[in-house]
């Protein structure tokens, strides 16, 4: 008998197996638990149970159940158990606290019984580990403008307890500084992503207002560093570069690489490079 535990929308968890700060925070994050007989159960077996324990087998484990009771079919082989919240079924029982050192790994241990609430000594075990490693924030943001948008680059800190591996960049609105050439009250909140790269596009913004965006890296098992520090930005009415590589076909989403449609999308950009030029607002 084997199981294996997948992450339920809330937390955002990335790797099976793994609880990330958010899920031990207990944000509404629960678990799945799926299961799979080598053979078909035998009709006397009526029930199984879900168990947590710290030790170092399942031989012990007889409390801190779970989940309900779960009935069990004759002659099935699968099943699916959801809904275990991680923060009152694994996290609180075993006084763990959500940062710093990641505690001892939990054992999940799966037990069949028989209709008269037996062991019948066929039990599968999981281990869940825990990652509170943290990013260190991205640095060296920078922006460029663009139609409505902005091109954001930032280097990813090679320092932190953990290494960011995707990155969320957010433009926030933001009134005119002093000396600043640019409007307050645009569109705010706007976001683009990437996983494996450093630069991304945020679309969807207001020409000629100011702007301050900052990145946040999200490390393998989605723990968010702080945000990097702000870097202003003023989308312009132009005909950029990035506009018209898309009117061309190009699909990327930021970054140097090329794939896909990419070298024809630039062929067919020659052209155009001596109009690129800002146009008049």
């Amino acid at each position: 008998m084997t199981f294996t535990e997948t992450n339920v929308a809330g937390g955002g968890g990335r790797n099976d197996q793994v609880i990330n700060i958010a899920e031990c925070n207990g944000n509404g994050d629960t678990l799945q638990l799926d299961w799979t007989m080598t053979t078909a159960w035998a009709s006397a077996w009526s029930t199984y149970r879900l168990f947590a324990t710290t030790a170092s087998d399942c031989s012990s484990a007889s409390t801190n159940l779970l989940a309900p009771d779960v009935a069990v079919s004759a002659g099935s082989s699968t099943g699916t158990v959801a809904g275990v919240d991680v923060r009152t079924k694994i996290v609180s029982p075993f006084g763990i606290t959500c940062s710093g050192t990641p505690p001892t790994n939990i054992r999940l241990c799966a037990s069949v019984y028989d209709t008269n609430a037996a062991a019948v000594g066929v039990t599968a075990t999981m281990v869940v580990a825990f990652d509170f490693a943290v990013p260190d924030p991205p640095i060296g943001v920078g922006t460029t403008p663009g139609d409505g948008a902005l091109n954001v680059s930032w280097t990813g800190a090679t320092t932190g307890a953990a290494t960011a591996t995707s990155f969320t960049a957010t433009a926030t609105a933001v009134a005119p500084a002093a000396g600043q050439t640019c409007n307050g009250g645009g569109a705010s909140g706007a976001t683009c992503s990437v996983t494996g790269g450093t630069s991304c596009r945020i679309s969807g913004l207001t020409n000629l207002a100011c702007y301050q965006v900052t990145v946040v890296g999200y490390s393998n098992s989605n723990n968010a560093s702080a945000p990097s520090a702000a870097a202003s930005g003023v989308p312009v009415p132009v005909d950029d570069f990035w506009k018209h590589y898309q009117d061309a076909g190009g699909r990327q989403q930021g970054g140097c690489g090329l794939g896909g449609d990419g070298p024809l999308a630039l062929l067919a950009l020659l052209p155009l490079v001596p109009r690129l030029r800002r146009r008049s607002p």
